[in-house]
């Protein structure tokens, strides 16, 4: 039996179940599970929108975080002044006694106060999440071994949008922008005695590639699977599909991707397919994609909200990811897997999943193979319900979190 590790672990926001605030499902579910001899201390900065104290403390709970320290920041557009104007304020566990808190956006500043308290901790291990905290890399991993989850590489999802929509007229500056401004993070990585976790190959790949500066101490990275988040604990058994079907599609602000779903809902208002089918709608551009949809003669609206996915995805008998820009393992494809929804997606939202084609999904990368696979899933109900079954028993045997939980603390602690 190992002594206990005591890690402190800082987030650019506080950990929850369903992406509260942000990207914060994955490091929520590695705290969350953890094995037992592993004592957590939080370090979160707090979101940049009004929060209700009983969701974040419930989030934190979850998580089995006792020891919760909310750095709350203020800056301005000035980024010469910013240094001079951050101010933050520390709450422990026992929060005031007010109904909301509320923090405005800046950036994730190195607040020297903190770091001397981590200092006087001695932890065994840092864990940072995600890869924009590299300054906090450059100070502790001088004194500290520090292991921080990308999730993914922060540049690859923009490197991919430019690769795609480059011709479409939708690359703008701001864009390459920020792709040199991610890129400057990756490599900055590789300037600190740090390890990074990605639960992406291409991500690993790409992270790998910015450090080819051999005067550099290179960042040593690895991959590990993305674990399912949320309740994926019992699915209901799907025996037969809805009449009408019901099919879930997210909207997207990236315009290749738009064009791929307009071309999608032509698809599915042809006349053999329009009267069996609906559509619940949810993200971006979405009253859009129901006004063409239900001009086309489909039956759609948006998507209701549910508290927990899960819950969304039992209403459903097929789930759309017309994903052509992304990074990583998609969360939202692995939920939907594992409740056993029939899912039909491009190569780019099943990466880093072991899926196959009619035997766990159905794939395609463009309109004339999405019909293709919408056909067969509309003749054959019942080899598209063994085909989910397929991809569910992937998703919960290969995505369990506790083991993977278990597999990412100890090959770093």
């Amino acid at each position: 039996m190992r002594k206990h590790i005591k890690v402190v672990g800082v987030t650019a926001y506080p950990p929850t179940e369903y992406n509260h605030w942000g990207p914060s499902a994955l490091p929520h579910s590695l705290i969350k599970n953890r094995p037992d001899d592993i004592d957590f201390t939080l370090y979160t900065f707090l979101p940049a929108k009004d929060i209700e104290i009983s969701t974040l403390t419930n989030q934190l709970h979850k998580a089995g975080i006792k020891n919760a320290i909310l750095l709350e920041h203020w800056g301005v557009k000035s980024k010469s002044r910013l240094k001079n104007l951050v101010r933050k304020k520390i709450f422990k566990f026992t929060f005031p006694l007010r109904k909301k808190i509320h923090s405005s956006y800046a950036s994730y500043p190195v607040l020297k106060s903190v770091i001397n308290e981590i200092k006087d901790e001695n932890p065994d291990l840092i864990f940072l999440y995600p890869c924009n905290l590299v300054n906090w890399a450059k100070k502790l991993s001088r004194s500290f071994k520090v292991v921080a989850c990308g999730p993914d590489c922060y540049a690859l999802t923009l490197k991919r949008k430019l690769s795609v929509e480059t011709g479409l007229g939708s690359i703008t500056q701001r864009d390459r922008i920020e792709l040199k401004k991610r890129e400057s993070i990756n490599k900055k990585w590789h300037s600190t005695q740090s390890h990074m976790k990605l639960v992406g190959m291409d991500d690993l790949e790409s992270f790998n590639s910015y450090s080819n500066n051999l005067n550099l101490i290179k960042c040593t990275a690895s991959f590990f699977k993305h674990p399912l988040n949320g309740n994926f604990q019992n699915s209901i058994d799907r025996q037969k599909i809805s009449s009408p079907k019901k099919i879930l599609i997210y909207g997207s602000g990236n315009l290749s991707e738009q064009n791929l779903i307009s071309e999608i809902t032509k698809i599915i208002s042809e006349e053999k397919f329009s009267n069996s089918s609906s559509l619940l709608v949810k993200g971006e551009n979405k009253i859009e994609i129901i006004k063409a949809a239900k001009h086309a003669g489909i039956t759609a609206e948006e998507a209701p909200w549910y508290d927990c996915y899960e819950d969304l995805l039992d209403k459903v008998d097929i789930q759309i990811f017309p994903i052509l820009i992304g990074a990583g393992t998609k969360a939202k494809v692995l939920s939907a897997l594992a409740r056993g929804v029939i899912c039909i997606g491009t190569k780019i939202a099943f990466e880093n999943i072991a899926l196959d084609h009619r035997e766990s999904a159905y794939f395609f990368e463009d309109a004339k193979q999405f019909k293709e696979a919408f056909q067969e899933i509309c003749s054959s109900p019942n080899t598209s319900l063994q085909v989910a079954k397929e991809g569910q028993k992937i998703a919960l045997s290969q995505h369990d979190p506790v083991k993977i939980s278990k597999q990412f603390w100890e090959s770093i602690s």
